[in-house]
């Protein structure tokens, strides 16, 4: 650490937690007596994967400088190694000269520093046939058509990373459900495990996927969800609409080619820091990445920085069908771009570019190109020749549709192209935009049931229904039967007497026939009593006037209450426990 540059006090108050550390073992929350660390770091530390960075330094540095180690080239830059903690990976050249010199200084660095190369678990992936190694030296590795680091099984051939990963996952999640199944019974806890455990493993597969994801694997994800939902029993309502937002009706379930599309949409600003696209930059001439995304600099299946930029391409692409973008964006450049051809054989190019005019945006307003009095102002170009401006401006006109041009840029990706926040945020953040636009104002079946139920009343707020699903209670069980009511899952006599279950579709309460969802929690006699009562006792505890309407009772529309927010959100937890023992007493009664 000294000869890293690490002050004096920063080294004494490491050697300080570090002086005679102590331990102990937990065994079925019994603890054995404290004993010494004589070597290693302790588990758990913060601490130990920092400092076991700085003790492994060397070797990578070694690595690094070592001219005669020669890693893989791509467009004139070299990758050598990758690490994270003690997992390491070499990229080798030449490995007949190369890989007896790394494994030379592997060996230099564990004999001065202590530590130890486990070779059993060492694992060479040729790309190429092996010639010109040593017998020992090839007895000694394990040599593999395919390696795992870090979970991630690889191999030679890209094209196979869905066969060695994604598959095997999805037979071990199947596995998995079976187990869940049996030890899970209620919906709620189905549902937190999807969240907790199938969204991470599943995610972190997709995320580091080298090539474009087909349909067909999501809709394999989405069969074992609907598995672990329903279990043997007919799948009442799709997985999509649990994917929908709270707001939209749904449960915020993982909707996992929005998550895959959000985590490959986020990765680029690491494009935009990365060797290749300032490289890609530099070369197209355009000012940042986005302006190569939307000039369809990249469509020329004979560029070489293709297969770099595929994933984020694609990504880029199925983003702007989605949001239905057939516009230009805030980041469509002016030159070298594919859709505006004409404007590179303008000879003011270079003029133009040295006065800061680069996108589309700077030039068209609302569909107009700006007169060269509002170029001047709002760009703050100073003087322009207008010479120069009747180019570009008869130019724009020759490509427009009836002399306009429209620049519309929805809020979402304008955010993606502007914000600079936390990964882990912006993945968020983007997929929740996604999808707010992917299900937009679609309804489930239940709900336009609903919908057509209380025609007469005026469809409920949609919005207002979604918002209560997560203001009902804090116990996860209650917002799903809030979502099993909304979405009319609960089985109804109605429901089994068409499909041959039940001689009867009368209810059970009163006996009257057709018991659907509506009457079972609202035209049933009995619980018309019930409401009224429930109404008068919540009259007089709020002091507020509340409507005695199915809209706000059975479905949680608070859009024709007027009262404060705190008392909103009592007046839905009340009005909910009371819904909940209609439910309770029915399904006692059935």
């Amino acid at each position: 650490m000294k000869k890293m540059g690490f002050g004096p006090k920063f080294i004494a108050m490491i050697q300080l937690l570090y002086k005679s550390p102590a331990a102990r073992i937990r065994i079925n929350n019994m603890q054995t007596e404290s004993f010494e660390l004589e070597r290693g770091t302790r588990q758990g530390c913060p601490l130990s994967p920092l400092l076991f960075n700085i003790y492994i330094e060397p070797l990578v540095v070694s690595k690094r400088q070592d001219l005669r180690v020669a890693g893989f080239g791509v467009m004139g830059k070299q990758d050598r190694i990758s690490l994270y903690a003690d997992d390491i990976q070499f990229f080798l050249h030449q490995t007949d000269s190369t890989l007896p010199r790394v494994i030379e200084l592997v060996n230099l660095f564990c004999h001065s520093s202590g530590l130890e190369v486990n070779w059993a678990k060492t694992t060479l992936l040729p790309k190429d046939e092996l010639r010109g190694l040593p017998d020992d030296l090839i007895n000694r590795l394990s040599i593999s058509e395919t390696m795992k680091y870090l979970g991630i099984v690889t191999s030679a051939k890209v094209q196979d990373y869905l066969q060695l990963n994604l598959i095997p996952l999805l037979q071990k999640l199947r596995s998995k459900i079976k187990i869940w199944q049996r030890i899970l019974p209620a919906r709620a806890d189905r549902i937190s495990i999807i969240k907790m455990v199938m969204l991470p493993q599943v995610l972190y597969v997709l995320r580091n996927s080298p090539i474009s994801i087909e349909d067909k694997y999501f809709r394999l994800i989405e069969r074992l969800i609907n598995d672990l939902l329903w279990g043997r029993k007919r799948v009442r309502l799709k997985a999509v609409y649990f994917s929908m937002p709270y707001k939209q009706g749904g449960l915020n379930l993982p909707y996992f080619k929005g998550y895959f599309l959000a985590s490959q949409l986020c990765l680029f600003d690491d494009w935009e820091n990365s060797y290749f696209c300032r490289k890609l930059v530099k070369d197209s001439g355009f000012l940042d990445f986005f302006t190569v995304l939307e000039s369809d600099y990249l469509l020329n299946w004979q560029n070489h920085y293709k297969p770099f930029c595929r994933m984020a391409m694609k990504a880029w692409m199925v983003i702007k069908s989605w949001f239905k973008v057939r516009a230009s964006l805030i980041c469509t450049p002016l030159w070298h771009n594919l859709k505006l051809l004409n404007l590179d054989d303008l000879n003011c190019q270079q003029y133009w570019r040295n006065k800061g005019i680069n996108y589309l945006s700077q030039v068209v307003e609302n569909g107009q190109i700006l007169t060269l009095v509002e170029l001047k102002e709002r760009e703050n170009v100073g003087e322009v020749a207008w010479y120069a401006y009747f180019q570009l401006r008869s130019a724009l006109f020759c490509i427009s549709d009836n002399h306009s041009l429209n620049i519309d840029t929805p809020v979402f990706l304008q955010n993606l192209i502007q914000n600079k926040d936390d990964m882990k945020v912006k993945i968020s953040h983007c997929y929740r935009h996604l999808m707010e636009k992917i299900f937009g104002d679609n309804l489930s079946p239940g709900q336009k049931s609903w919908s057509t139920s209380l025609l007469g009343l005026g469809p409920p707020n949609w919005e207002k229904v979604g918002n209560s699903l997560s203001q009902v209670s804090h116990n996860f069980n209650h917002t799903v039967v809030q979502f099993n009511i909304m979405h009319k899952i609960y089985i109804t006599p109605l429901w089994l007497h068409r499909r041959g279950l039940a001689a009867s579709s009368g209810c059970p309460r009163c006996g009257d026939p057709g018991a659907d969802h509506l009457h079972l929690f609202w035209e049933c006699p009995t619980v018309s009593k019930y409401w009224k009562l429930v109404l008068r006792t919540l009259t007089q505890r709020l002091t507020i006037d509340i409507p005695l309407s199915p809209k706000l009772w059975v479905l949680g529309d608070l859009s024709e209450i007027n009262c404060q927010a705190m008392k909103g959100r009592l007046l839905t937890k009340m009005i909910f426990l009371a819904r909940l023992l209609i439910g309770y007493d029915y399904w006692i009664i059935l």
